[in-house]
């Protein structure tokens, strides 16, 4: 009975171990030669797996990297097939199975329709001083957010959940309370501004105040109350 249950584990390693190689040779095959994105250049890790990706910005020096990317793989000879398609929006390599980047700043307006709206400048560039600590809750909150977003997708709740044993894990996890703070304060003088009627608190014409105006005149009727404003500033900040 114990050489027969040997020899079953042994037959189940080995066919384990068969089908975790073929997997990772039909995967390799298909993103290499078949994938819609196999005709861009780029590092062969790059091409097969987003652990490349993770390793790619752990450094926190991305552009850096990507700079030497486009400095090796986005020359390409005369004559190429991808000539022409490259040289209306620059050097485009693959950085992941599913991902390009581009060296091309006018491309950005082109790939996702990014205006300049902003016609104003924020409380923070304006007075010159760090505005209800915003920038320091972001620089801890948003380069752990930018890692696990480069993550595959099955290790992402892993990472975020033992993380915490990180201390910069735990600072970006106490800058969440930092920006509930600013939202709170924000919204706090934006409602004592639509209740004034006093003209030196006049109220700004943006979204926010749409948002409050909604709530103060049809709150009720609507079932939009101050709580789902604050989650919707929360998530812009």
């Amino acid at each position: 009975m114990d050489l027969l249950r040997l020899r079953d584990r042994s037959l189940l390693g080995q066919g384990a171990l068969v089908a975790f190689v073929t997997y990772w040779a039909v995967w390799i095959i298909y993103t290499r030669w078949f994938h819609p994105l196999a005709k861009f250049p780029g590092p062969f890790w790059a091409s097969v797996t987003r652990a490349w990706t993770l390793l790619h910005v752990l450094h926190g020096d991305a552009e850096k990297r990507q700079m030497k990317l486009h400095a090796k793989y986005g020359l390409v000879p005369p004559g190429d097939i991808l000539e022409p398609y490259l040289s209306s929006i620059g050097s485009v390599v693959r950085i992941a199975p599913n991902e390009l980047v581009t060296s091309e700043p006018e491309a950005i307006q082109t790939l996702y329709g990014a205006r300049s709206f902003t016609a104003k400048m924020f409380g923070f560039l304006q007075a010159g001083h760090d505005h209800l600590g915003y920038i320091d809750a972001t620089e801890d909150l948003v380069p752990i957010q930018f890692l696990a977003a480069n993550m595959p997708t099955y290790v992402r709740g892993l990472f975020m959940l033992t993380g915490i044993l990180f201390p910069k894990v735990r600072r970006a996890l106490r800058a969440l309370g930092d920006l509930t703070d600013a939202t709170n304060a924000m919204l706090k003088d934006r409602l004592a501004a639509i209740q004034s009627d006093s003209e030196d608190k006049p109220q700004r014409h943006d979204i926010l105040g749409k948002l409050l105006e909604i709530s103060q005149k049809r709150g009720k009727e609507l079932d939009f109350v101050l709580d789902d404003i604050k989650m919707e500033s929360f998530g812009a900040l």
